[in-house]
């Protein structure tokens, strides 16, 4: 494929995306999208991974990024600027994957298929949204791309890249440590003659900062995000739901990538010996390594118990984007597969079925939870499909997900049984194309309804847009810490703060320094310019009374 084919297809998904978050005018993800927004304005104005002048646990890599955009104080422009700094990174993953492609494909196929997998939901998506996940995806694949390239030509410059596109995915999230084992891996590889020891030596050294997470200072790098993640795991691992919780998130990753492409990508080590096995068996090593450490973080960061399970096995709730990072991979060695038995998939027809039952009864459980975006884009088709069965069996939507459980495992095998058996190879990759757009419109359509019928629509942000014209931009806004009575959800917004003083409703669209403190600590500030924010009556100048129920006085 020719270079400017390429990058003619990297500057259309840029405007692709950016045209698309065009109509996305407030963040659909609140939590995530404000902790990024005022990390980003604290480093550009103080050099500090603060919200509201509290140190925070996450890691810097992407509000770094996103930090520049402050410098206008109109949060409409910032917000946009955001959205088309993410289009610009999230569409980079084109190059990664073209690379890895053309090792196995001619030019056309390469290019058609890059495109394929750009348009995979995780990595086409997520640009609309303030999350980090714009940048990991990219820094995660590039790893693992880097690492096949290693593997096929032993070359040291592979494994440079390899492990410095390995520390920014960690600088980026927690859930990139599962890059570790595959560098540990990868150094064995580079150094045979002393692998025993160094994998001996680095295995050591990860157990021990996995059971005794504060023998290093990991906080002092990556946030004391990872320290905290780390002294959970050690009691996590002995408990059922762990567990129960990885063969759930089994079956997530076979649904986020349409079952066949996993199920290939498993059997891979005992398909035919031909002149391809041993790349599609390196490719199969650097995707299987990092993919079990993926599913063991994913588990440990969503164990949670809230007494409101369905089934005391099942605590928490399912995040896809933990895992999709590595669904490209997949499904790229699957669609390898496709060409391999393009003439015989048949013959893999028993492996195919005897794994395609157990993992579609798997994913059938996901129907117990809500599959939407934007913690499930990629799957986001069962969230679809399960509102639509709701609604033609009961007349209502989003009622008991019980009624549900069946269809995914009777609909996922007749998928199967067609693909193996009626579909030729290019009318496989067809099939797969459609999918992968109407996954993105029903993601689309759950974002688009979340941020603009839901939170673009919330009191409280439209009183802060309001407020935010009302003082001046280097002014200092408090907000009473009393005030901060509950956690903010969708449902429930009526605290102007959250008890740990990090959200505010209120503070998404302004541009200001915000801090949330005691009435005694705001009445006795000696910062000029300021303002308070509050419900109730005070004996100060009001500048204004904003709906719904706010006062705005000077100070």
């Amino acid at each position: 494929m020719k270079k400017n084919n390429i990058f003619t297809m990297f500057i259309l998904l840029i405007a692709i995306k950016l045209i698309f978050s065009l109509f996305i005018s407030t963040p659909a993800s609140f939590n995530d999208s404000y902790i990024f927004i005022k990390i980003a304005r604290s480093i550009l104005f103080h050099g500090t991974l603060t919200i509201h002048t509290i140190s925070t646990p996450f890691p810097i890599i992407y509000p770094l990024i996103i930090s520049p955009t402050f410098i206008f104080h109109n949060m409409a422009i910032v917000l946009f600027l955001i959205k088309f700094i993410n289009a610009i990174i999230s569409s980079l993953v084109v190059f990664p994957i073209y690379l890895i492609l053309k090792r196995f494909f001619d030019e056309k196929e390469t290019f058609y298929l890059t495109i394929l997998i750009s348009i995979y939901p995780a990595l086409f998506m997520f640009s609309s949204l303030v999350m980090a996940e714009n940048i990991l995806y990219l820094f995660y694949i590039s790893t693992l791309v880097f690492a096949y390239l290693f593997l096929e030509q032993k070359k040291l410059k592979w494994l440079i890249f390899t492990i410095f596109f390995s520390i920014l995915a960690i600088l980026t999230k927690g859930n990139a440590l599962s890059l570790i084992p595959l560098i540990i891996f990868l150094l064995a590889e580079y150094k045979k003659k002393y692998s025993k020891w160094i994998i001996s030596f680095l295995v050591l050294l990860v157990g021990l900062i996995l059971v005794y997470p504060n023998i290093l200072p990991i906080s002092l790098f990556f946030g004391t995000g990872y320290s905290a993640t780390l002294n959970n795991f050690s009691r996590n691992l002995i408990q059922i739901g762990f567990w129960s919780r990885f063969l759930l998130y089994t079956g997530l990753v076979a649904a986020s990538t349409f079952f066949i492409p996993f199920i290939l990508f498993l059997i891979t080590p005992f398909t035919k010996k031909d002149k391809e096995y041993q790349n599609l068996l390196n490719l199969y090593k650097i995707i299987i390594i990092p993919l079990f450490f993926l599913l063991i973080i994913a588990c440990n960061n969503t164990l949670t118990y809230t007494g409101t399970e369905i089934f005391k096995f099942l605590p928490g709730r399912p995040i896809a984007r933990y895992l999709e990072m590595i669904a490209p991979l997949i499904l790229i060695l699957g669609f390898i597969q496709f060409k391999r038995y393009s003439q015989d998939l048949k013959a893999l027809s028993k492996p195919i079925l005897y794994l395609i039952i157990p993992l579609s009864f798997l994913a059938s459980i996901l129907v117990l939870f809500p599959m939407f975006p934007t913690n499930n884009i990629s799957l986001s088709y069962i969230g679809a499909v399960k509102v639509l069965f709701d609604f033609i069996l009961t007349k209502q939507i989003l009622t008991s997900p019980l009624i549900n459980l069946w269809f995914i495992p009777f609909f996922t095998i007749l998928f199967v049984l067609f693909c193996i058996f009626i579909l030729k190879y290019k009318q496989k990759l067809k099939l797969f194309f459609i999918l992968f757009l109407i996954t993105n419109l029903f993601a689309y359509a759950f974002i688009f309804y979340s941020s603009e019928l839901v939170w673009s629509k919330n009191p409280y942000i439209v009183a802060g847009d309001e407020i935010s014209d009302l003082i001046e931009e280097d002014s200092t806004l408090f907000i009473n810490e009393a005030e901060c009575l509950r956690k903010i959800s969708k449902e429930d917004y009526s605290s102007i703060c959250e008890p740990s003083k990090l959200f505010t409703l209120v503070g998404l669209k302004i541009n200001n320094e915000i801090i949330i403190t005691s009435k005694e600590n705001i009445l006795n500030s000696k910062i000029n310019n300021s303002y308070l924010i509050t419900k109730q009556e005070e004996n100060l100048t009001l500048v204004k009374k904003v709906q719904p129920d706010l006062n705005l006085y000077i100070l």
